[in-house]
């Protein structure tokens, strides 16, 4: 019998701090993107609890819904870049937002479209692994 050749070692899924404060967006958006395979999803529904989290555990890319209570997004970004300066970040907004908050990397209304937002978190990891982690 021919032993079995070893699998080629799998790359970590890469992480992705999710923060929202709306439950059901949270879950569809949650879901998509783990459905994908390649990355871990991290929830928060706030500050503390986004900033917790990725000190314990340092995202890839963040995705920060500006429109959470008690938010405000682009100085969470300032608090995550102090850790990682090259963290590429998604600012999602309501309807009547015309431009990301200074720093983001790009802007998505809502409703989202699930398969952009895919892409362009696939786009600014890709930009991140030619530029490199820290």
């Amino acid at each position: 019998m021919k032993p079995l050749s070893p699998r080629a070692p799998r790359s970590p899924p890469q992480r992705i701090l999710l923060v929202e404060d709306e439950p059901a967006l949270a879950e569809i958006l949650e879901a998509f993107l783990k459905a994908h395979g390649r990355f871990e999803v991290v929830l928060a529904r706030d500050e503390a609890d986004a900033l917790a989290k990725a000190h314990k555990s340092p995202p890839d890319v963040a995705v920060l819904d500006l429109e959470v209570r008690d938010l405000d997004g682009a100085g969470l970004l300032e608090k995550l870049r102090a850790g990682d300066a090259l963290l590429p970040a998604l600012a999602c907004a309501g309807r009547d937002a015309s431009e990301p908050a200074p720093g983001f990397d790009a802007l998505f209304l809502k409703p989202l479209d699930l398969t952009s937002v895919l892409a362009q978190v696939e786009r600014l990891l890709e930009d991140r692994g030619r530029r490199g982690r820290r």
